[in-house]
């Protein structure tokens, strides 16, 4: 599942309440060459998710 935010900020706030909750972080906030920067994590129920926002 992919869940977009408008802002950097915003992506940053919810890598950092992830972490706060122990949430398994699988992928650490990265820019990606096609315009967005994205981290991945796994729910406590094992759901994967994948949080963006653009770049430009």
């Amino acid at each position: 599942m992919s869940w977009f935010v408008s802002t950097r900020a915003e992506l940053e706030a919810a890598h950092a309440r992830a972490r706060e909750l122990g949430y398994e972080i699988s992928r650490e906030p990265a820019d990606e060459p096609w315009g967005v920067r994205e981290f991945h994590l796994r729910h406590p129920d094992g759901h994967m998710f994948r949080v963006s926002c653009g770049t430009g």
